[in-house]
C-alpha cells in the first residue's frame, strides 16, 4: 500500500501574494476554467520507491500546463531536478518553498535530462546528483533567464477557485486517497498529506495526480487546506512592457 506523499504545511506569510490582490498578472486563458486539453504527460512519484516529491510534481504540472496553453508544444520537467535544488527529502517539502525555488533558482530541466525510472532504487539515488552538474546547470539557467514564474495563494471556496481557474490550473493540498465508486472523498478529521493539481471544477473537483489513476474525480464536499495558482511568462515580454511604459513617460 502506498502511504508516503510529501506535502509539508507552511503558513501563508504576510508578504505573500493573495489572489484578488492584483499583485500578480492575471490574464484569462481559459474562460470556462477547464484545462483538460492542455494536461502534461502523466508521471508517477512512486516506482521502486516513493520520492516524497509531490510538491514538485504538482507545481511543475501546473507550469507545464500553462506553458502548453500559452506557447504550444509539450513540456515535461524533471521533478528530480526541482527536488534536488529545493533540498527536498522525506517527509517532503512545502508548496511555497518549491514555488520559490522554481521562481529564483536554476532547477527546470526536461525529464529526459534527469528521469525518474525503475533504475532509481533509493532516495539517495533519486536526489542526486547533488548539486546538479553541467550541462544540467546550464539548461536550468537558460530556462531561468528566459521565463519568470509567479505564484499566489487562492481562497478555498468554490467561487474563488472557479475564478482563479480561468487564469491558471490550481494546486491544492489534499488527504490522499480514499475512494468510493470511483469518486474520492476526505474522511472526517483527515489531515492534508499530498499536493496535486486541479484542472477543472463544476461542483466536483477534477485533479491530475502523481499517483495512478492520474485523473481523479473528487466529491463536491472535498475541501482543500491550501490552494495556489501560478503564472509564467517570457522575461523579454516584461522587458518590452517596461520599455513601453518608459517610452510613454518620456515622449
Amino acid at each position: 500500500m502506498i502511504t508516503p506523499k510529501g506535502y509539508v504545511y507552511e503558513p501563508v506569510a504576510p508578504e505573500d501574494y493573495i489572489f484578488g490582490g492584483r499583485k500578480l498578472e492575471g490574464e484569462i486563458l481559459q474562460p470556462l476554467g477547464n484545462w483538460s486539453e492542455f494536461l502534461p504527460p502523466s508521471e508517477t512519484q512512486f516506482r521502486k520507491i516513493d520520492s516524497y516529491n509531490c510538491t514538485a510534481e504538482g507545481s511543475s504540472n501546473a507550469i507545464e500546463t500553462i506553458l502548453k496553453r500559452k506557447f504550444g508544444g509539450e513540456w515535461d520537467f524533471s521533478q528530480r531536478a526541482i527536488g534536488i535544488v529545493n533540498g527536498t527529502r522525506p517527509p517532503g517539502s512545502s508548496p511555497k518553498k518549491v514555488a520559490d525555488t522554481m521562481r529564483h533558482k536554476p532547477c527546470m530541466v526536461s525529464e529526459a535530462n534527469l528521469p525518474f525510472d525503475d533504475r532509481i532504487l533509493t532516495i539517495e539515488q533519486y536526489y542526486s546528483p547533488n548539486p546538479l552538474i553541467f550541462p544540467l546547470t546550464r539548461i536550468a539557467k537558460d530556462f531561468l533567464d528566459t521565463y519568470e514564474v509567479g505564484y499566489e495563494w487562492v481562497g478555498n471556496t468554490d467561487k474563488e477557485m472557479s475564478e482563479a481557474l480561468k487564469i491558471s490550473p490550481l494546486c491544492v493540498s489534499v488527504y490522499a486517497w480514499e475512494e468510493e465508486k470511483e469518486v474520492y472523498y476526505r474522511p472526517v478529521g483527515a489531515q492534508d498529506v499530498h499536493w496535486t493539481m486541479m484542472y477543472a471544477l463544476d461542483g466536483k473537483r477534477y485533479v491530475f495526480d502523481s499517483y495512478p489513476p492520474f485523473l481523479k474525480v473528487l466529491r463536491e464536499d472535498f475541501t482543500f487546506g491550501q490552494v495556489m495558482r501560478y503564472s509564467i511568462r517570457k522575461k523579454i515580454e516584461r522587458s518590452f512592457w517596461l520599455f513601453d511604459i518608459f517610452r510613454r513617460l518620456t515622449t
